[in-house]
């Protein structure tokens, strides 16, 4: 994904928007998992300051999955290049929830 740039005269230089995103990106891995804690045991302590999110929350999570979706590459679908694999995991995927669900 990140990757450096090599001039054949010199050593390997970093090229400068690649670090900025890599920056970026660590901050946001860092950063957004605190944010979902802090959010959790903010609405645990105080849940009545929460309650008028609720009915928002469904609409929230499909944004989530949305842009989670879109950081989706070809390289994540290759396992639909086999039917086996894909027929396996389907079933195993609704066998398990079934089983969960009682």
């Amino acid at each position: 994904m990140l990757e450096a740039t090599t001039n054949p005269t010199e050593t390997p230089v970093l090229n400068p928007a690649l670090a900025a995103e890599a920056k970026i990106a660590r901050i946001a891995v860092t950063v957004f998992p605190l944010l979902v804690v802090l959010a959790g045991v903010a609405g645990f302590l105080l849940p009545d300051a929460f309650k008028p999110l609720g009915p928002s929350v469904p609409y929230l999570l499909g944004i989530i999955m949305f842009c989670m979706g879109l950081t989706l590459t070809p390289p994540d679908h290759r396992w639909l290049n086999d039917p086996g694999r894909w027929c396996w995991e389907s079933w195993r995927t609704t066998s398990s929830c079934r089983a969960r669900a009682g």
